[in-house]
């Protein structure tokens, strides 16, 4: 099977998930490995090679979310120590992309991240005014929402350095990869 049919299984199965986890979370806890592992396919079949790092993350990110769907007030430590290591891997597999020269920014190039940094701040700030005074661990929290911001940054940036014509890919991906 070529890369692109696995990635557009993995869509799929993505938005699946979304839809079938708010209808019934057991089917959910179902899904999610499926969709995970349709990541991985299309990485490797894209890339004729294992990632060890990528393969921590998918594993760290489905923990976290097994740990989160479970009990969230119970597990708050788990679920965001899992999400640490998901972030580090994922910018551990994103410094090859960023060691590459960045061409000549031209101001068209810089609306899609800056609409990004501006929606990924925009969400950020409102989880933690939303929930900030609901979690047990604070400052885990706000370490955690400093990673997202950090990791969210650099998913928009990436285009800035990488002008392949699939980047709306990248962005659907890394979304998905945070459902």
């Amino acid at each position: 099977m070529n890369s692109s049919r696995y990635w557009y299984l993995a869509l799929a199965s993505c938005i699946l998930y979304v839809i079938v986890s708010n209808l019934d979370i057991v089917w959910g806890f179902f899904l999610k490995p499926v969709y995970a592992s349709f990541f991985y396919l299309y990485y490797y079949s894209s890339t004729k090679k294992h990632n060890l790092v990528f393969l921590v993350f998918q594993l760290s990110a489905l923990i976290a979310e097994i740990y989160l769907l479970t009990d969230l007030n119970k597990y708050f430590d788990h679920v965001i120590y899992f999400y640490f290591i998901a972030t580090a891997m994922m910018l551990l597999t994103f410094v090859p992309v960023l060691k590459i020269k960045p061409q000549e920014i031209k101001n068209s190039m810089l609306i899609e991240p800056i609409l990004g940094v501006i929606f990924c701040t925009y969400v950020i700030v409102h989880l933690i005014t939303v929930f900030y005074y609901n979690v047990p661990n604070k400052p885990l929290f706000l370490a955690g929402a400093i990673l997202l911001w950090i990791f969210t940054l650099i998913c928009t940036l990436i285009p800035l350095r990488n002008r392949h014509p699939y980047n709306i890919h990248l962005y659907i991906i890394a979304a998905a990869l945070l459902v």
